[in-house]
């Protein structure tokens, strides 16, 4: 029972310290490589992610960030995404809340990833949005493809959208495929 017990170096008897050494030289080079490998393909990856970049990647990507989104024939919309829809993406900006068609677009600026999930996307298009607002007596602002920007109340929005206007009194009719956006000042009450 009180035998000698076998300790690590007599593991050791009979090989030759060189191929040990070799052995271990060999391992540490293919980890080397084998990391190697991994960020060459990280890099390849995230390069055609970008690649595959559109203007609604780049608005899921910013959600709760601040953005500006460049808009043909209209002053930028500078504000944070607070959610993107079907066709439309809604941004809260310091004086007004703007429902804006994702078509309409023509580049968003922002900081920071700009690829999100398609998947986070909502169903909620532009004109569910307007119908939200009729009836509320709350102005908004139309803002037309050709530049134009309309103001009044929604009366209705369904194959168009129809605004009151006050001032001079009288209705306008907009057809929805050259609405651009839907602009509601923030913190107005309804009356």
């Amino acid at each position: 029972m009180g035998g000698v017990h076998p300790g690590p170096e007599d593991d050791m008897e009979g090989v030759d310290v060189g191929d040990v050494l070799g052995a271990d030289r060999f391992a540490a080079q293919a980890r080397v490589e084998g990391a190697v490998r991994d960020r060459h393909r990280r890099a390849a990856s995230a390069a055609r992610a970008l690649e595959d970049a559109t203007v609604v990647t780049a608005l899921l990507g910013a959600q709760d960030r601040s953005v500006t989104l460049h808009l043909a024939g209209h002053d930028p919309i500078a504000g944070t995404v607070f959610a993107v829809g079907a066709d439309v993406v809604e941004v809260h900006g310091p004086a007004a809340t703007w429902w804006i068609a994702i078509d309409a677009i023509a580049a968003v600026e922002s900081t920071g990833p700009m690829l999100g999930d398609p998947a986070d996307r909502a169903d909620t298009t532009l004109i569910d949005l307007a119908t939200d607002l009729v009836d509320t007596a709350e102005p908004v602002t139309a803002m037309l493809a050709d530049g134009i920007s309309l103001h009044g109340d929604v009366l209705s929005a369904g194959s168009s959208l129809l605004l009151h206007q006050q001032h001079p009194d009288r209705t306008v009719v907009v057809a929805l495929d050259h609405l651009v956006g839907i602009g509601r000042r923030s913190g107005h009450v309804s009356r």
